[in-house]
């Protein structure tokens, strides 16, 4: 592994960390009927501050009018009828939350949201979120600890959130940002940022956590580290980890059978330390993709793997500009959609073709008179008929956004339980 030299992260810049938005199961949400909100939904008036500064400044609710707002969460959001909510196959999730408070929420065959307060749990960044086992688990990075806590959804229920350790582990481990999620198997495998700035590795099973303790260190190596959170993806029985280096490159590095191999840059990425994002495609020629910020103007360029042999990183495009986290999604025959956060603090979407000569399209607004955005949005694959959904973190609560046909649909109205949150990540199982 090339040499990386170690560099001093300011506290005011929480370590130079932030959220690795790595799960890779997300989808449409479905609303229909009223939500249900169960075990004491997280409490607005923890970040009232937030919609009150919003309104001071002269937004109504979420961009909407009251009569909106307020409008019976009953329409699914492609327009489609009521009626034909039946014919949708497929759970959507939820996992969010603020400095004090964690939440979860589900809607199962386009049925009602029903949202659950984890009130041992607490969020400073987009939680990890993963479909896993026939259920979702998610991971939240605790705020003041930095503990990673985690919640399983099983038999219809979200599990108590807890320590996302083994009951022998002697210390919950912690991490700066939220860790990466990427299943093989009958194994969810983790990939974090400890507070040492040394990377790790922990897996889940039937059996629960393990210590998470298992350093990123090739035969005969060292470990490896870095200033952010990395990102994961699964490839056969495989595990991929992309994260940042501290000597501003890109570098790759994969998990087989036990053992890691030695890192591999990505020749030409410019990085800083914003986390970039991985996804494992589905068909096409390429088995990866991998998107980040560029150190110098702030612009996402992309890369994909095909053959074990990473490409040149090129531009998205010229007016895709980011100072947080992206997040992405694998469609189908190698395509893929990316949602980030503007430096306008508007959330974008795009789309990826790889046999247009233009293969990303140029960014859409995802919520058109919204409030501004603080925190990146987040995107995946979709079900029930819609291509992709974007969840944004709104005053009002969490707004989903589905992407059908080239056209991002806005939502009829926010998740129930979800107001004043500060983080969200949506992901989903068909």
């Amino acid at each position: 592994m090339p040499f990386r030299h170690a560099i001093l992260i300011l506290p005011a810049l929480g370590l130079g960390c932030s959220s690795a938005s790595a799960t890779q199961t997300h989808g449409p949400v479905i609303e229909a009927g009223e939500d249900v909100v169960t075990d004491n939904p997280p409490d607005a008036s923890r970040d009232a501050g937030k919609v009150d500064a919003a309104r001071e400044a002269g937004h109504s609710e979420g961009g909407r009018d009251a009569k909106a707002a307020d409008a019976p969460h009953d329409a699914l959001t492609d327009g489609t009828k009521k009626s034909d909510a039946s014919s949708c196959k497929g759970t959507v999730a939820l996992a969010g939350g603020t400095t004090s408070v964690a939440f979860a929420g589900t809607s199962v065959d386009g049925a009602a949201w029903v949202v659950t307060s984890l009130t041992t749990a607490s969020a400073q960044t987009n939680p990890a979120l993963s479909s896993f086992g026939g259920g979702f688990t998610t991971v939240f990075t605790a705020s003041v600890t930095d503990m990673l806590e985690s919640s399983v959804y099983a038999s219809s229920s979200w599990s108590s959130a807890a320590g996302a350790d083994g009951s022998t582990c002697t210390a919950v481990p912690t991490a700066f940002g939220a860790p990466a999620l990427a299943a093989i198997g009958t194994t969810l495998h983790s990939v974090y940022l400890g507070t040492d700035n040394k990377l790790f590795h922990g897996t889940f099973t039937a059996s629960g956590w393990d210590c998470q303790s298992d350093p990123l260190t090739p035969s005969g190596g060292t470990q490896s580290f870095g200033p952010s959170a990395p990102a994961a993806a699964g490839v056969g029985s495989s595990l991929i980890a992309v994260f940042d280096g501290s000597d501003s490159n890109l570098y790759t590095q994969s998990w087989t059978a036990g053992t890691w191999a030695a890192t591999q840059q990505i020749v030409g990425a410019t990085v800083g330390t914003i986390p970039p994002a991985l996804i494992a495609l589905t068909g096409g020629s390429s088995d990866l993709m991998v998107v980040y910020a560029n150190a110098v103007d702030n612009k996402l360029y992309w890369a994909t793997r095909s053959g074990g042999t990473w490409s040149t990183p090129a531009l998205t495009n010229a007016m895709a500009f980011s100072l947080q986290p992206v997040s992405v999604a694998p469609l189908p025959a190698g395509g893929a959609v990316l949602s980030f956060l503007g430096t306008d603090t508007n959330g974008y979407g795009m789309t990826f073709d790889p046999t247009s000569s233009t293969p990303w399209a140029p960014p859409v607004a995802l919520l058109a008179g919204g409030q501004p955005l603080t925190v990146a949005p987040t995107v995946a694959t979709g079900i029930c008929g819609a291509d992709a959904v974007a969840a944004l973190v709104q005053p009002a609560g969490i707004d989903l956004v589905t992407l059908s046909s080239g056209t991002w649909t806005p939502p009829a109205a926010p998740v129930t339980g979800t107001a004043a949150m500060s983080f969200v990540t949506v992901a989903t199982s068909p």
